[in-house]
């Protein structure tokens, strides 16, 4: 199912709505922070991860938070079962 999972460069986004899904299937909420990767670039996956989630039924929003992990990293992804 995962075949591919693991990509030049990082996780496929294939693999991070497989574990979100997981994650959805036992908890009401999952939160995503922060939103970039460790050289500060916007996730490249984001909008494909959302998607894909909002096709399968949850409700995914980014959120601004009042905190910066690193530079620029003020975002978090909020995603919820629909209901």
């Amino acid at each position: 199912m995962l075949v591919g999972a693991v990509q030049r460069g990082g996780i496929s986004a294939e693999f991070h709505v497989c574990t979100l899904k997981e994650m959805l299937r036992v908890a009401l909420e999952v939160r995503i922070f922060p939103l970039r990767a460790l050289d500060g670039a916007p996730s490249p996956h984001l909008d494909l991860v959302m998607r894909q989630l909002e096709r399968l039924g949850f409700e995914a929003k980014v959120l601004n938070v009042p905190y910066e992990f690193q530079r620029g990293a003020n975002e978090m992804l909020c995603i919820k079962k629909s209901v």
